[in-house]
């Protein structure tokens, strides 16, 4: 069954988001899979967005120990430009992904 994760679309900046909000990120397994995760921000470090992985998304046959492995205490550090917000925008037939260029941009 695929989860339902909610996020609002938001034209915020990284840099201007709250402690908990939610965004996803994608990233690379060591095998070059590409993983998508549901998470919340925690803050902008080093000019890296730092977040606590809540949820694996897609694909569904990565298993949690796959993530504990990578990330033991579920915190990532992840670019800017693997980070993105789902939804429709106001000119939009159908929801898409959003994704941010950088820490002082919103999602484009």
């Amino acid at each position: 069954m695929e989860k339902e994760r909610e996020i609002t679309l938001t034209n915020l900046p990284l840099n201007k988001f709250k402690d908990g909000q939610h965004l996803t990120v994608r990233f690379l397994t060591n095998g070059g899979m590409d993983i998508h995760c549901f998470v919340e921000f925690i803050k902008i470090e080093r000019g890296l967005v730092k977040v606590k992985i809540i949820d694996i998304q897609s694909p569904d046959w990565f298993r949690d120990m796959d993530l504990i492995e990578k990330y033991p205490d579920h915190i990532g550090r992840f670019r800017a430009s693997s980070c993105y917000v789902w939804g429709k925008g106001p000119e939009e037939r159908w929801p898409r992904c959003y994704w941010f260029k950088d820490t002082k941009t919103s999602a484009t």
